[in-house]
């Protein structure tokens, strides 16, 4: 007997087109097949597998995998330059042609050439280009259906596939699927129209038809926006959402929510800092004041650091400037060029002096920083260091003995020696006093060593080299070395923290790692980047680091836990630098995109984080006016916060030892329910923290609480399987709603709330589904069905007309509340979701999962728009402010947190005046040549490489509000009202 097919098709793609594969399976699982085909009434496609996890470490297909390619009708590839180079794709291609039992198999292709040989731009795997048989050499490949999304876009491609899955004729589906959407429109239309005008109508049709074409073809735009971003080339995602939007203002949703996801991606920063070249490095002044770029364009660039404005231009190399760096005392620079120069800039003049003596390229220069008088060193492709005196240019020492290009120099920390390394695989330790005599020579491994350099206290020397070591040597005497740090590629950099205690490799394996200096023991990987990183830096407190990457961004990371804080996404090209200001306030950047930038170095989303709960925090909801927050723990504690700088408001509410799981405010801020552990509601007086009602009756956990909007009924939900709608003032007994017949094994409620006009509940729980009931009643009016595991929460949209629910599933799903109809799944990760709450306007919904992220989506079309991440455990909670422009979090780290998200929700105006003063440049601001033949799309509605992607945004920016958070230590009040457990924690007594 065959295998059984559960699934129409299996998804298979690279891990670095997750975002299209995702995308892809949202599209296909939504399609709904037009009538007359199959089926009298339409009808979706079946299911279909797409694979969520990593690729394991064994060459074989997991178990899991290998499976659902059996148990799969067809096989869709999802085909780049990425995908082509993965050998994943390629055995689970292999795979499915061993099991696939005749099935088909179809190319959908979203970037890159099918068969072009060149591996930069080939996109078909090569089980896709090889023959079915591998033992006989005039085996044809398998010629795959190829779909190629960038020219047929969404519809169409989705229709195409649809017929290929039917096995039927395309121009039929197609046709069918257009009278589908003609007859939608006419019926729209038929109210309108006249029997005296029903010519005109006709005409007026087609022209809508014709429309309707091109503006569906423009939509994909915001595809194209949303891919650039997966990539982190924010400014071409946010040229193809303005140029939508100037294409097919009728889209504006779809190019709003782009912009809004690149704005919100970026992280904010001062507006870019433009050469007319590539820029290798930026450096601030020891005052942090002024900043200075070295350029491929021959210049130099000192600019002020609060404005942006350019203070002085150094020009006079004629070669890329490869380094430069302000003098200890901020006065003066010195650039080094592959010219063969390095010249000496005294702040204010335009003469420089000019050091010359190289033979060749300079690859690095620096001042001195201990010791009179003041020298710079330099280092050269022919083989040399030289040490100067900066002031007359005169040559004060060689450092001659290494056989190929220096790649690194540095003085030791008293300035008194120097240690360089060389593309000959050696570093070398030379007296920078008596006669440049060479003390030690550093060995090991094979392969150009990349960087030397001194620890803080001058008695180590560590190298990065290109054979995945990075080592540690005695810089006193000669030896192995004391410890080698195994990478797994080639380590291009290796530093030690300010304090010596902790040192940081990175380079090509894109991740970077942190070690114990002392004992060389790993401690943790830094993993965020997409390709090599190029740089690597301590702030001077040796709390953070900063890494940047040939991806285009740099990373802030916790040196304490290796904790990701934020992503600095705003660059188009390569990041080759990175570095922070003296006092860690901000990072700067330099980028092959022209550009160098100036960031706020904490995070900007993050508002405030407010530490005061001992254990998990399950709930956290805003007060209506937006000042308070209002939060429950696993502490047996529900407290309030200020919403601005997350400090405490007074006294906890419960602290009875028992867990607090839901916690919620009354529409005016003045009251508060909390649900606990001990099988007990408690209503209490938000400003005197006054205990006003205990409910009791639930026969075990009480799962959550939450008022009616005239706060005179509470809603709650139990572990004993119901519901129970309280009256406050005592006029009528609980009303008791129960999801189960007599005799069912019970399943637990966990979530309960009143719809915004009071007139129905909304319940959730362990038996995976919703269900909506009479307020009144207890009437059960709807059963939302469609989870495959249980559903931790339910929320109603501010105005009743729908629902959001989450799942361990790894799904929520936003449905019709009078309906029941399923309007768009959100599909995370393959982590529990443990909450979703709709925006004030309905447009987004927040969620929190196990995964320790919180996100953010479109609540109509289910698109993840942003992540919230840098959390340590699993995230409970997230829900909007009343604005929403802010979502407060809560987490199993003890935290609840505010972050700014206004991005999302910010006007359309304002949103494009600032990507188009902040992000883009004047050169930015336009799809090049290559670009718009490359990209079919562009060719067809975008052809003049001229034109202004802001011709038609008006306005100027207004300076950016750099917002960060000081970290609080815990805080717990000692004059909390203890209040005694009704019945222990162990559950109440049956009342």
């Amino acid at each position: 007997m065959g295998t059984e097919r559960r699934y129409r098709g299996f998804i298979s793609y690279s891990q670095l087109d997750k975002a299209w594969g995702k995308r892809l399976h949202s599209w296909l699982e939504t399609y709904r097949i037009p009538k007359g085909i199959g089926s009298a009434d339409d009808q979706r496609l079946g299911r279909f597998f797409r694979d969520e996890e990593e690729m394991p470490a064994a060459a074989d297909i997991a178990s899991k995998v290998s499976e659902s390619i059996a148990s799969s009708e067809n096989l869709i590839v999802v085909c780049s330059p990425r995908s082509a180079k993965s050998k994943w794709v390629s055995a689970e291609i292999e795979h499915f042609r061993r099991t696939g039992a005749g099935g088909r198999m179809f190319a959908f292709i979203i970037d890159g050439k099918p068969n072009s040989g060149d591996p930069e731009t080939e996109c078909f795997p090569p089980a896709l280009r090889a023959g079915v048989d591998p033992d006989d050499p005039d085996a044809m490949p398998v010629e795959p259906l190829g779909l190629d999304v960038r020219v047929d876009g969404r519809a169409r491609a989705c229709a195409r596939l649809a017929a290929g899955l039917l096995d039927m004729d395309f121009d039929a589906l197609w046709q069918r699927d257009r009278r589908r959407t003609e007859r939608r429109t006419r019926w729209l239309l038929a109210g309108l129209a006249s029997l005296t005008l029903i010519f005109a109508g006709l005409t007026a049709t087609a022209v809508t038809f014709g429309n309707l074409a091109r503006n569906n073809l423009n939509r994909f735009f915001a595809e194209r926006s949303w891919q650039e971003l997966d990539d982190s080339n924010t400014p071409a995602a946010a040229r193809y959402a303005l140029a939508g939007m100037a294409l097919s203002p009728v889209n504006a949703e779809y190019f709003h929510a782009a912009l809004g996801g690149v704005l919100h991606a970026t992280n904010e920063s001062l507006p870019p800092l433009v050469h007319e070249d590539g820029v290798k490095l930026a450096v601030f002044s020891p005052d942090g004041d002024l900043l200075v770029t070295a350029s491929r364009d021959k210049t130099a660039r000192i600019w002020d650091v609060e404005s942006g404005e350019l203070i002085q231009t150094l020009a006079g190399h004629d070669g890329d400037v490869n380094t430069v760096v302000f003098s200890p005392d901020g006065t003066s620079v010195v650039t080094a060029s592959s010219d063969g120069t390095a010249k000496v800039w005294t702040l204010g003049k335009a003469e420089p002096v000019t050091l010359i003596g190289h033979k060749g390229r300079i690859n690095l220069a620096i001042f001195s920083t201990s010791g009179l008088p003041l020298r710079v060193l330099t280092a050269g492709a022919d083989g040399t260091a030289k040490l100067w005196d900066p002031v007359s240019g005169h040559e004060i020492l060689v450092l001659k003995g290494h056989a190929d290009s220096l790649r690194s120099a540095a003085f030791s920390p008293d300035g008194r020696r120097v240690v360089t390394s060389s593309m000959d695989g050696t570093a070398k330790l030379w007296d920078a006093e008596a006669g440049g005599a060479a003390l030690l020579t550093f060995q090991g491994g094979e392969g150009a060593i990349w960087r030397a350099a001194f620890s803080p206290d001058g008695r180590r020397v560590i190298t990065a080299g290109n054979d995945r070591t990075a080592r540690i040597w005695d810089a006193e005497k000669a030896g192995p070395p004391l410890l080698v740090l195994n990478d797994r590629q080639g380590v291009w950099n290796a530093i030690y923290s300010p304090d010596g205690t902790r040192i940081v490799t990175a380079g090509r394996d894109w991740i970077a790692q942190v070690w114990d200096a002392s004992t060389g023991k790993a401690l943790f990987d830094l993993r965020g980047h997409k390709k090599e990183i190029k740089d690597v830096a301590f702030s001077a407190d040796g709390q953070r680091i900063v890494t940047s990457s040939l991806d285009g961004t740099a990373i802030l990371w916790d040196v304490s836990n290796g904790r990701l804080e934020a992503t600095l996404a705003g660059h188009g090209d390569e990041v080759w630098s990175a570095a922070f200001s003296p006092d860690g306030q901000r990072v700067a950047t330099a980028s092959l995109d022209h550009t160098a930038r100036i960031w706020e170095a904490s995070d900007g989303r993050l508002l405030a984080s407010a530490v005061g709960h001992r254990g998990t925090v399950f709930t956290a909801q805003f007060s209506q006016d937006g000042k308070s927050v209002l939060t429950a723990g696993e502490d047996g504690s529900a407290r309030v916060w200020n919403a601005e700088d997350g400090l405490p408001e007074g006294d906890g509410l419960a602290a009875n030892g028992c867990p607090v799981f839901s916690a919620g405010l009354s529409f005016d801020g003045q009251f508060a329910v909390t649900a606990s552990e001990d099988g007990t509601a408690r209503t209490w007086e938000v400003a005197t923290r006054r205990l006003l009602h205990t409910l009791t009756g639930h026969a075990g956990d009480v799962n959550s609480a939450s008022f009616s909007t005239d706060h005179a009924r509470v809603v709650t939900a139990g572990n004993d399987g119901t519901v129970r709608i309280w009256t406050l003032d005592g006029s009528a007994p609980p009303l008791i709603v129960s999801a189960h017949e007599p005799g069912e094994d019970t399943q637990e409620i966990w979530t309960a709330e009143f719809s915004p006009d009071g007139t129905r509940i909304l319940s959730a729980g362990e038996d995976t589904t919703a269900r909506i009931w009479d307020a009144s009643s207890g009437k059960q009016l709807l059963i939302l069905e469609g989870h495959d595991m249980p559903v931790n929460t339910a929320s109603f949209s501010r105005d009743g007309a729908r629902v959001v629910t989450a799942s361990d599933d790894s799904t929520a799903r936003v449905w019709d509340a009078r309906t029941g109809k399923l309007l768009s799944i959100l599909r995370g990760e393959t982590y529990w979701i443990n909450s979703a709450h709709f925006s004030p306007d309905g447009a987004r919904v927040a969620t929190a999962s196990n995964g320790g992220t919180a996100d953010i989506w479109d609540a109509a079309d289910g698109r993840h728009l942003a992540s919230l991440g840098g959390f340590s455990d699993k995230v409970y909670a997230a829900s909007f402010s009343p604005d929403g422009t802010r979502v407060v979090t809560a987490g199993a780290d003890g935290t609840a947190r505010i972050w700014d998200v206004s991005r999302l929700l910010q006007p359309w105006d304002e949103i494009a005046t600032d990507a188009c003063s902040r992000l883009l440049t004047a050169t930015t601001r336009h799809f090049t040549e290559d670009e718009i033949t490359v990209d079919r799309l562009l060719a067809s509605q975008w052809r003049r490489a001229g034109r202004d992607v802001c011709g038609g945004v008006s306005g100027k920016a207004d300076p950016p509000v750099l917002r960060k958070i000081a970290y609080r230590p815990p805080v717990f009040p000692e004059t909390v009202q203890i209040l005694p457990p009704q019945n222990g924690c162990n559950g109440p007594t049956q009342p």
